[in-house]
């Protein structure tokens, strides 16, 4: 399914990082370089996560952690030096031990739909390095989160070929 929602639908999404783009985030051919997109995301996967309660602490006090399984990006419009950038994050689904979130990254200068990345990601116990059910109260905050997006009046622009099964 290839939905390209508006800037201002991508909106309606909690707002999970923000960035102005320094000159070292380019490569050769003056835009952002790809690898850094991975960063942004990374920074609005941490984001979302501390919004529900996954966060450092839990992390260290309980020793489970999150681990990605699948990604695919979407680059749809250039980034460059000085521009502001900021990720919202959907949460698509979940069950007690997968998550699978949508997330878009928004040229805050030019207002502009700059990428996408989808994700699936495992909860995991970091002593065994195995997945692991997540506690009730982390499940409870992943299905409320869930149930929250799913009440918005657009779809989300998922690959089609991933998600929890």
């Amino acid at each position: 399914m290839l939905l390209k929602p508006s800037i201002e639908q991508i909106k309606q999404l909690p707002h999970t990082y923000e960035a102005d783009i320094p000159s070292d985030y380019l490569d050769e051919m003056g835009h952002m370089n790809v690898m850094w997109y991975t960063h942004l995301y990374g920074q609005g996967i941490r984001g979302f996560l501390n919004s529900v309660g996954f966060d450092r602490q839990y992390i260290e006090e309980q020793r489970c952690g999150t681990f990605a399984l699948e990604k695919h990006v979407r680059y749809l419009s250039e980034v460059r030096v000085g521009e502001n950038v900021a990720v919202y994050t959907r949460l698509v689904d979940c069950n007690g031990r997968l998550y699978h979130l949508m997330q878009y990254l928004v040229n805050e200068t030019q207002q502009k739909l700059a990428s996408t990345m989808e994700t699936v990601s495992a909860h995991v116990d970091l002593n065994h390095r195995r997945m692991a059910e997540m506690p009730p109260h982390l499940t409870e905050a992943f299905e409320a989160t869930a149930a929250t997006h799913a009440e918005l009046d657009w779809k989300s622009a998922t690959c089609g070929v991933m998600g929890i099964r």
